[in-house]
């Protein structure tokens, strides 16, 4: 077997040319049809490092792409956006021997699954909190937040409030509300768990009613996300920045429950 045929393989499905493949193997560091030797980790690693960059290609492809803005709306069809309403929720079960239940190692309903509701205000809306409200509700002992409802005011002038709890039934979703119509995302955090198909729901002022759907299982597409990271030793600087920011809002959120008012995101050292 060749590493031309090996690759093909890989990425079974793909319609691309032995001569586009081979354009791929190539910037690999592979010859198309020198003996592929499974044994060799460096020569398995470039097959994964083409198969990665064809990956890439494809999903990187406009031509692929659905745009939703040209073709089925712009945001003028939501008017003025207002608000973006978050909740993520789970039941937590055995919570004595549960690490969640550990304050001292970042336990609490704010840490994990509050996280996400953050990020996914900041990143779907493109703007940062200027300030935030949170309020909790402890267990029986009073260790750790087991719900925490919180409130942003945003830089671009919208409102987003948030939910997020380990004690009650799974709730995910996400909402953006504008004067004119508004989009809901039912599956926002677990699509997984529905064979990887995320609902988009679309309702606009006249009465439209669409959904759309989205495929991918985020899990992989993480994992060959970070795979492409470590085979091209390279991490794009704005993920660990987003990140950071990520957690100076939470230290926010915190600041905000312990001194049980409104707290300027700006006053959080970084």
């Amino acid at each position: 077997m060749t590493n031309l045929q090996r690759l093909q393989l890989e990425v079974r499905g793909i319609n691309l040319s032995q001569e586009e493949l081979t354009v791929y193997l190539m910037e690999a560091d592979l010859t198309p049809h020198t003996e592929y030797n499974p044994s060799s980790a460096t020569n398995k690693r470039n097959i994964y490092r083409a198969a990665l960059s064809i990956l890439e290609s494809i999903a990187n492809n406009p031509s692929t792409m659905k745009n939703y803005k040209e073709d089925d709306m712009s945001v003028s069809d939501f008017g003025e956006l207002k608000i973006m309403k978050v909740s993520l929720s789970f039941y937590l079960e055995k919570q004595a021997e549960n690490i969640r239940m550990r304050p001292e190692l970042g336990g609490g309903s704010l840490y994990d699954v509050g996280c996400y509701c953050i990020h996914s205000i900041r990143n779907v809306l493109n703007t940062e909190p200027n300030r935030v409200f949170v309020s909790p509700k402890r267990d029986s002992e009073g260790r750790v937040d087991m719900s925490v409802v919180g409130i942003m005011e945003l830089d671009n002038g919208m409102t987003a409030v948030f939910d997020a709890a380990m004690d009650r039934t799974r709730i995910d979703y996400y909402e953006i509300i504008g004067t004119k119509g508004s989009i809901r995302v039912p599956r926002a955090f677990v699509p997984q768990m529905f064979g990887g198909e995320a609902q988009v729901i679309v309702n606009t002022k006249d009465g439209v009613h669409r959904e759309e759907k989205v495929l991918g299982h985020q899990y992989t597409l993480e994992v060959e996300y970070f795979s492409k990271c470590i085979l091209e030793n390279e991490m794009p600087s704005y993920m660990m920045e987003n990140t950071i920011q990520n957690m100076k809002v939470i230290e926010a959120c915190f600041k905000s429950i312990e001194k049980e008012k409104f707290v300027n995101v700006s006053l959080i050292n970084d």
